[in-house]
């Protein structure tokens, strides 16, 4: 998608100039597509000691390594929100207090 910046990542879906970015191709004939991505790492990745890659939003502070969730064993890394409260978060970069299937065993009681 483009944007004021310039595009988006496809990899970490953020804004970015062009000058940040690189074109990227996969598969080939009809098949064949194109995007862009930061050039080198994007800056929301961390691999972790495992070499797991996680998209890690900015402002938290991930854990050195991956960890597996104790209900559903999904991979997950445990991060420090801006906030400083500890919370698992998916490769993806989305909460696994939202995406885990088992999350209202956890829930506490309000």
């Amino acid at each position: 998608m483009s944007t004021a910046l310039g595009h988006d990542c496809h990899r970490c879906h953020r804004p970015a100039h062009d000058d940040q970015l690189r074109l990227e191709a996969t598969g080939e004939g009809p098949e064949a597509r194109t995007y862009f991505v930061h050039r080198g790492r994007c800056p929301f990745e961390h691999v972790t000691a495992e070499g797991d890659l996680f998209l890690v939003p900015d402002g938290y502070v991930p854990d050195e390594h991956s960890a597996r969730c104790r209900s559903c064993e999904a991979l997950i890394v445990w991060v420090v929100t801006p906030r400083g409260k500890r919370a698992p978060m998916d490769p993806d970069g989305h909460s696994h207090f939202v995406s885990c299937p088992q999350r209202d065993q956890w829930r506490k009681p309000r």
